[in-house]
């Protein structure tokens, strides 16, 4: 099922909000919340190749559980609005990580986007006055770069908000994968992975962390001692098969029957799951 106008084609947006507001064409994909919100798994990593609509997905569920915004109205005569966990909608304070803005051209740039991120956060879920120690520290030294502040910024905001909030880490493996060869590579990747460390090991402060990349060649590295996460790829069947990228089906209702053919020699997609 599909809702807007399907001439209205957007490529340059991952917002959720975009494609509702704007009338643009939004193939209905708000199963993927639903199904989050039903697995009983701690941890979620969805692997998925680019291009397969990972980032709309997690900032549709980032839209969807805000308690900070009022959003219930966008998700009108989508799959969500009918499922029992449409009750949990602007429930929970979520905190977003695009990896895929953070500056990768060297340390020194990554360490500003991280923070810059960071504080983007504090900012819209804290009053200053509301700030704990190693919060008030980070947003009031210009220098403080640490990436295991996750961990005490999952923990305040648990406790501010008497809800455990939502961690959402978009394309968690890009600047690992973009460095690979980088002459701060390994500095690169130690602070990737001491902030992700930092976030999902020991005593944990979030309802849920749900993170998607391209990869799973870094999981055993990074999570090696992490024994609540569940890796989704596109070799297991699981599902949330038809939650990324377009089914035959979704198409069908987009290409006429004619112009079929010419769509699949042109790309066919692939096979995910079942």
């Amino acid at each position: 099922m599909y809702v807007g106008d399907k001439s209205r084609i957007d490529l340059s947006s991952s917002r959720f909000s975009d494609f509702i507001e704007n009338g643009n064409l939004y193939v209905d994909k708000t199963a993927f919340v639903e199904h989050v919100l039903q697995d009983a798994t701690k941890v979620l990593l969805f692997t998925r190749p680019r291009r397969m609509g990972k980032s709309l997905n997690m900032n549709t569920l980032a839209t969807f559980l805000d308690c900070k915004r009022d959003t219930a109205h966008l998700f009108a005569g989508l799959h969500i609005e009918g499922s029992p966990m449409f009750a949990q909608v602007n429930s929970h304070p979520v905190v977003y990580l695009d990896f895929v803005n953070l500056d990768s051209s060297d340390l020194a740039g990554l360490r500003q986007s991280f923070r810059m991120q960071i504080l983007g956060i504090i900012g819209k879920l804290f009053e200053p006055h509301d700030l704990e120690y190693s919060l008030k520290d980070y947003v009031e030294n210009p220098t403080n770069y640490s990436p295991s502040i996750l961990n005490p910024l999952l923990k305040a905001i648990a406790e501010k908000y008497q809800k455990e909030p939502y961690l959402i880490i978009d394309e968690y493996d890009k600047i690992i994968m973009d460095t690979l060869n980088h002459r701060e590579g390994d500095e690169i990747k130690a602070f990737i992975v001491n902030a992700l460390q930092g976030a999902l090991k020991g005593e944990t402060h979030f309802k849920k962390a749900v993170l998607t990349g391209v990869t799973r060649t870094t999981k055993e590295s990074l999570f090696s001692t992490l024994n609540n996460i569940t890796v989704y790829d596109i070799l297991t069947p699981s599902v949330y098969d038809a939650d990324f990228s377009l089914t035959e089906s979704e198409l069908s209702e987009l290409v006429p029957g004619e112009a079929m053919a010419g769509v699949r020699r042109w790309y066919n997609n692939m096979r995910v799951g079942n």
